[in-house]
């Protein structure tokens, strides 16, 4: 008789596997929180910044919230903040010669596609109330297809 087993670590598991594929992606994911920071320094950085949101139009006191590293939704939402902002972050570039942060078009690509597949993961382990490995397997399978992948782009730049 084959019996269903409750994974009651699942989700810490699942976090564990979020780290490591954080630590895949670290240096796209770094260029954005190097942005952060310098965002925040006390020179004269925001004002450039606000100079270049003014350039677009952009109004209100738009931040970048920063991440915390050892919670992944943090870094999601620094990531959904900051990615409304990339044409700024380009203009901050062109006039400020102190910024040399500017995440790439790629670099933007490959940390939405991460973090989408890990909240997409976290979604399905918390809808249901018995997370059991049947339903897990599969979003597992995925990230390690995906995480492998992300190696190996980054061992050949």
């Amino acid at each position: 008789m084959w019996y269903l087993v409750s994974c009651r670590c699942s989700p810490h598991i699942l976090n564990l596997i979020i780290q490591d594929g954080l630590a895949n992606i670290h240096g796209p994911l770094t260029k954005i929180r190097e942005t952060t920071r310098y965002l925040r320094r006390p020179t004269n950085a925001k004002q450039k910044f606000k100079t270049a949101l003014n350039q677009y139009k952009i109004k209100g006191s738009k931040e970048v919230a920063m991440d915390v590293q050892t919670r992944w939704n943090g870094t999601f939402q620094m990531h959904d903040t900051a990615t409304s902002l990339k044409e700024v972050f380009g203009r901050l570039e062109q006039i400020d010669k102190n910024y040399g942060h500017n995440p790439s078009e790629k670099d933007w690509k490959i940390v939405f596609d991460c973090l989408k597949l890990f909240l997409h993961a976290i979604c399905h382990f918390s809808g249901t109330n018995f997370p059991t490995s049947n339903i897990f397997l599969t979003d597992i399978c995925l990230i390690r297809h995906e995480l492998k992948s992300w190696k190996m782009v980054y061992k050949k730049l």
